[in-house]
């Protein structure tokens, strides 16, 4: 595992076998666009022109032991995570749930939520879930593992789906999963990568799962059909896909 380092004159790339360094230019040029900058945005903003942005990306390659931007990007991002823990983030939302509480009324509603909670809790810790909060008729659950966090997604949904083929129904549930850094406790979660999961839980149709990229690259599983997903209150859109799941 490499490790980037920004102190004194230079930044430092170290392996378990060498030690080579990134001057400080390189190193504005592979911060510059690693955030996404184009060449020509990065000779602006750095007062460089392009053919000496390029010369610098080169010996950046070099020394970094990557092919591309997109490598290089996550290399990194992976070494400028602020200091917390990264988990996978798991909401979930019944769809329909006012219309649904008119449909049937309170005391209805009172013995269907209360199933529902006992079937999802079941799940969660099926797949070693921890359940954070549990607001109205949504929870909020944490994950060490990306791939238990979908895993689970799964089985809530063909759980649910097995319901209605056997009883004749089950509510709709809406999920949304992501994995980045967090700070406080299970009880006490937050960051960004809480609203990005709760926004793509949001943004999933009934009986849906959307994972963003990081989710789904942390789980190892390949998954086609990346979509940008614009996310009321975040800045930029995020990159998930639906997560197929056998009915």
């Amino acid at each position: 595992m490499q490790e980037l380092h920004a102190s004194g004159e230079t930044a430092r790339v170290r392996d378990d076998t060498s030690r080579q360094q990134l001057t400080p230019q390189e190193l504005q040029v592979a911060m510059t666009l690693a955030e996404g900058a184009t060449t020509r945005e990065a000779a602006a903003r750095l007062y460089l022109s392009p053919k000496t942005v390029e010369y610098h990306l080169r010996h950046v390659y070099d020394k970094l032991e990557v092919r591309t931007r997109e490598d290089l990007r996550k290399l990194i991002l992976a070494q400028s995570r602020p200091a917390g823990s990264r988990k996978a983030l798991m909401f979930t939302d019944l769809a329909g749930s006012t219309s649904l509480v008119e449909a049937i009324g309170d005391k209805a509603w009172h013995d269907l939520s209360a199933w529902m909670d006992g079937e999802m809790r079941r799940c969660f810790d099926e797949f070693k879930g921890r359940e954070v909060d549990h607001a109205g008729d949504g929870f909020f659950v944490v994950f060490d593992a990306a791939a238990d966090a979908i895993d689970c997604a799964g089985a809530i949904q063909r759980r649910l789906s097995n319901h209605r083929r056997l009883h004749g129904y089950a509510p709709q549930v809406r999920i949304g999963i992501h994995v980045g850094e967090v700070q406080g406790s299970d009880s006490t979660l937050r960051g960004a990568a809480v609203n990005r999961a709760a926004r793509l839980c949001a943004a999933a149709e009934a009986d849906g799962i959307i994972a963003s990229r990081e989710a789904l690259e942390a789980s190892g599983r390949q998954v086609i059909g990346f979509q940008k997903f614009v996310l009321k209150g975040i800045k930029e859109p995020i990159e998930a896909a639906e997560v197929p799941w056998e009915r």
